[in-house]
């Protein structure tokens, strides 16, 4: 996809399609950059795609975790989070999501960082017309099997099925320095956590029902229309500090869809 605008509310926005080191190498490279620089009120959103599928290991995992009997796709492994993640495709959104200490969206508060985000992303898909999804506030989740994979669990300011809190939607895991916050964001655009089970020796029909069925037809058919209203959302709630933005975001979720 192309956007139609390069920055908006103070954000630069970069696209960028690739494998998943490729991807995640890139991301790195801004972050050491950036604290290279020292703080410069630089506020980017990297909206990524991967080219094949990928098992995404998180920070407290290792090859070794997975069963070496079956045949593995591309395994890398990320800095932030803690259970595994698949990726293929067109059935992820991947935005890597980056400020700076100075910024007044910036919580030193680890636990409630994220809240902002996740309302300003409820927001923007209940504008793309997906409007039974709610961001979670409540203590860590951790079901059956979340240690291995990130998706059944869920953490403070992630959305969720409003009809089940347990069926996330949209994961957000950070990774934070002095200066510097990076929010990776997966969207779920359809059912595909559940080929994650063999390689951690998990029932597969069991997380396949734990898993959210996603968003239909409605966001699949037009990811790019979906990427453009959660962008900006985030872009709205972005002047504000992070309370104000998250309730101003929560506010706009129950309002009528705005065009863009």
């Amino acid at each position: 996809m192309t956007l139609p605008f390069s920055s908006l509310g103070g954000w630069r926005f970069e696209e960028q399609a690739g494998s998943p080191d490729e991807l995640f190498e890139e991301t790195s490279n801004r972050l050491r950059s950036w604290a290279q620089d020292g703080p410069k009120n630089r506020r980017l959103i990297r909206i990524l795609r991967v080219d094949r599928p990928s098992i995404v290991l998180g920070s407290a995992q290792a090859v070794g975790d997975l069963r070496e009997s079956i045949m593995r796709p591309v395994v890398v492994r990320r800095r932030s989070g803690g259970g595994a993640v698949w990726l293929e495709p067109d059935s992820v959104i991947w935005l890597d999501v980056m400020i700076e200490r100075h910024d007044p969206l910036w919580l030193d508060d680890v636990g409630r960082a994220v809240w902002w985000l996740g309302e300003a992303i409820s927001a923007g898909l209940f504008g793309a017309g997906l409007t039974s999804f709610t961001t979670y506030r409540g203590p860590m989740v951790r079901a059956s099997g979340s240690r291995e994979l990130c998706w059944l669990g869920t953490g403070a300011g992630e959305v969720v099925e409003t009809e089940n809190l347990s069926r996330k939607i949209v994961g957000i895991a950070q990774k934070r320095t002095r200066d510097q916050a990076l929010f990776q964001v997966g969207v779920l655009l359809k059912p595909c956590q559940f080929r994650l089970a063999p390689w951690f020796g998990l029932d597969v029909a069991a997380v396949a029902a734990s898993e959210s069925s996603g968003f239909g037809g409605v966001a699949t058919a037009s990811p790019a229309s979906t990427i453009e209203y959660i962008l900006r959302a985030i872009a709205g709630a972005s002047a504000m500090p992070p309370a104000a933005a998250a309730s101003a975001a929560s506010a706009a979720s129950a309002s009528s869809p705005a065009s863009l």
